[in-house]
């Protein structure tokens, strides 16, 4: 079997799954059977041509009867919900999250096809939705479908259909002024832009396993030019242009519509020059109270920063396969197969987590299982007491979300009844006892026999096993980041 072939069946496969779904044959033969008494036959008959009715035009050609496909019986809307599915499904079998289909993909040598198969299929979505969007913009602008320019199916299936050079996103207005010389800048303005930006971390994974996006300082400049289009001029913006500054082209084009006397469209385009899709919009926006060039950075500085941002790029990055390590251990040694073991310099975590004052926690505890042994069935045993560390003034977890372990004091270890958390403090309730109430200082050790800590795709722990100060942590274990951890489970 060829790979062109196992992709072909692959791609059948993809169309139809869910294929109990109901079709406009199996609703159609299901209405004409139920509330119009047809036979199955009779409905069959009629399914066909409701079929060539619906997707069919009637022609005339050479004086006889002929019929030709009618595109417009699928809106656009529709064809790009049909075409991001068939996007979502291509993407869900190529990632590598889905081990089945990673080993089918490798067995049979697909993937490359599939990804050409699923560049082919963002090509024909990124065709779709402009004429969607040139749609929209027809519509803020105030025009009708008359006014509109034709499409036809070629434009939409032929990849070498220049689809941007008929569907101009201009005004009329524009363009007769244009012509007439009339359209003249009055406003020219450059100012200067600082603001953060959020990219990919170029040390991720090998340099910096932790953080997979930095942030950077920008500082940049945009020109701004308005125009009035009025003969005589009035010295009122009829026309606006943004650019990133160098740039040929502008980022962004405001227009007024139909029914406005101030400028309220606005056609973004957020590819750089020299980037694939420049030229072509992203984005048509209604904006308010722009009367002026000076309005457009006063207010939509959030709409100048999109002319800025990085693209994230769609990488499928395939896990690395471990090998087993296995090894015989004699009984009784401290070492087994998991664990790595320093006993000279011992391990550490490498973030820093804890603020000046080491207040920046919270709390969690864990009982250790029921036996049949115990006798107060309400009785428990703490295993440990942990603290989850937090940013400072922050409920979310520091930056590898690191967790401490500590002991508990023999004097507050069992004959437990409950357990009340409040910030850094406890209260125990034990059974024929007083409760007790204090900082956690009073129930557990002040260094943690146990911390984990997540690095890159990984969680860690680092133990101390074998009592000693020095090392304080000599065993360390690399485990898969899970979704939910033990703490996340438990009173916290």
């Amino acid at each position: 079997m060829t790979k062109g072939l196992v992709a072909l069946l692959v791609g059948t496969t993809l169309t139809i799954t869910g294929c109990g779904a109901p079709t406009f044959e199996t609703e159609l033969k299901d209405i004409l059977q139920r509330e119009y008494t047809k036979t199955q036959e009779e409905a069959e008959v009629a399914v066909v041509k409701g079929e060539r009715d619906l997707f069919l035009t009637r022609v005339e050609k050479d004086g006889k009867e002929a019929w030709k496909p009618n595109y417009n019986s699928v809106t656009i809307r529709e064809r790009i919900t049909q075409t991001q599915q068939m996007a979502n499904d291509l993407d869900q079998l190529l990632s590598y999250k889905n081990k089945d289909n990673t080993r089918f993909l490798d067995e049979f040598g697909i993937r490359d096809q599939l990804e050409k198969d699923e560049q082919a299929i963002q090509f024909n979505l990124g065709k779709q939705r402009l004429v969607a969007l040139h749609k929209e913009f027809q519509q803020k602008m105030g025009l009708t479908e008359e006014e509109a320019p034709k499409v036809n199916e070629s434009m939409l299936i032929y990849p070498l259909a220049a689809l941007e050079k008929t569907l101009l996103f201009d005004a009329r207005y524009v363009q007769e002024a244009r012509t007439a010389t009339t359209l003249v800048p009055f406003d020219d303005l450059e100012f200067r832009y600082k603001f953060e930006q959020e990219i990919p971390n170029p040390a991720y994974p090998n340099m910096d396993p932790v953080n997979q996006t930095i942030w950077i300082p920008l500082d940049v400049k945009v020109r701004l030019v308005s125009y009035d289009a009025d003969s005589p001029r009035d010295h009122k913006p009829d026309y606006l242009e943004v650019y990133r500054l160098g740039e040929k082209t502008p980022a962004i084009k405001i227009f007024h519509s139909t029914s406005s006397n101030s400028l309220d469209v606005a056609v973004v385009d957020v590819d750089k020059e020299g980037e694939r899709g420049h030229g072509v919009p992203d984005e048509v926006l209604t904006v308010w109270y722009i009367t002026r060039a000076s309005d457009v950075y006063d207010n939509y500085k959030h709409l100048l920063a999109k002319l800025f941002q990085e693209k994230k790029k769609l990488e499928r990055v395939k896990p690395l396969e471990r090998e087993m390590d296995v090894q015989i251990v004699p009984v009784g040694d401290l070492k087994d197969d998991a664990w790595e073991y320093d006993t000279v310099k011992g391990f550490s975590v490498p973030l820093e987590y804890q603020d000046k004052d080491a207040k920046n926690y919270t709390l969690a505890y864990k009982f250790l299982p029921k036996t049949k042994d115990t006798p107060d069935g309400r009785e428990h045993e703490l295993a440990w007491v942990a603290k989850r560390w937090k940013v400072s003034n922050s409920p979310a977890d520091v930056v590898g979300r690191v967790v401490t372990y500590h002991k508990v004091l023999p004097a507050y270890k069992s004959g437990i009844i409950g357990i009340g958390l409040d910030r850094h403090r406890l209260t125990m309730t034990r059974s024929g006892q007083p409760d007790v109430t204090g900082l956690d200082s009073l129930f557990i050790e002040r260094e943690p026999y146990k911390i984990t800590y997540d690095w890159g795709a990984s969680r860690w722990i680092i133990e101390d096993r074998d009592n000693k100060s020095s090392p304080k942590y000599e065993a360390r274990y690399e485990q898969v980041k899970p979704l939910l951890h033990e703490l996340d489970e438990v009173q916290e």
